[in-house]
């Protein structure tokens, strides 16, 4: 299973935790929102970066950062989120010109090994 991973001000320690311990299991980071360089170095280091809502109330910010984030590392959740997913779906996918569903779908089949 992959290891999600909820980290404030630590990122430079689990950076090097990973590169240390190599793990076999997928790394996603809960609730992220960094600045545009951390996110780079995040996802060179092989990091899935899962988004919540934090990107619409801070659209410049975030939309930044979204720019250094691949598809194939992408994920978005709801966590204490008062409206919709769908809403957040709409709002990057209009954001970067793109249906992000199938994207995200194939993440979470790649990386919770589901099969249908």
């Amino acid at each position: 299973k992959p290891l999600i991973i909820h980290c404030v001000k630590a990122f430079q320690e689990l950076i090097q935790i990973k590169r240390i311990t190599k793990p076999s299991v997928p790394w996603i980071i809960h609730g992220y929102h960094g600045s545009e360089e951390l996110t780079a170095e995040l996802v060179t280091h092989g990091f899935y970066l899962s988004l919540n809502e934090w990107i619409i109330k801070n659209p410049e910010k975030g939309l930044a950062m979204l720019g250094k984030i691949p598809l194939d590392r992408l994920f978005l959740e709801t966590d204490e989120f008062q409206g919709n997913i769908e809403g957040l779906y709409k709002f990057i996918g209009e954001s970067i010109n793109k249906d992000i569903k199938l994207s995200i779908m194939d993440n979470f089949k790649n990386v919770f090994g589901y099969t249908e």
